[in-house]
C-alpha cells in the first residue's frame, strides 16, 4: 500500500479484473455515450457490486477518473470482441 493511503477513509479495497474494466469502458461508451477508460469502467464495475450488497433505497457514488480519449488509437477496441 501506498505511504498516503488512509484505511480509516477507504476501509476496503476490491480487487477487479482488468479485462471486465476494458469491458465495462466500451459497454459505458456504446451504451451511455460516455467516454471513459479502463479505470472508470473498474469503478463502474465496483460501484454495481456495491449497489448489489446495499440494496433498494441504498446510493453508492463512483466518479469518472479518466477519458477514453487516450484509448482513441485502439487500446480498447482491441480487445474488443470481434465476432
Amino acid at each position: 500500500m501506498p505511504s498516503q493511503f488512509d484505511r480509516s477513509i477507504a476501509p476496503e479495497v476490491r480487487a477487479l479484473d482488468e479485462g471486465l474494466g476494458r469491458a465495462m469502458a466500451r459497454s459505458l461508451a456504446r451504451e451511455e455515450g460516455i467516454s471513459a477508460g479502463t479505470s472508470t469502467g473498474m469503478n463502474v464495475l465496483a460501484a454495481l457490486d456495491l449497489a448489489a450488497e446495499v440494496g433498494p433505497g441504498g446510493v453508492v457514488v463512483t466518479g469518472a477518473c479518466d477519458t477514453g480519449f487516450k484509448y482513441l488509437s485502439g487500446a480498447l477496441s482491441r480487445d474488443a470482441p470481434t465476432g
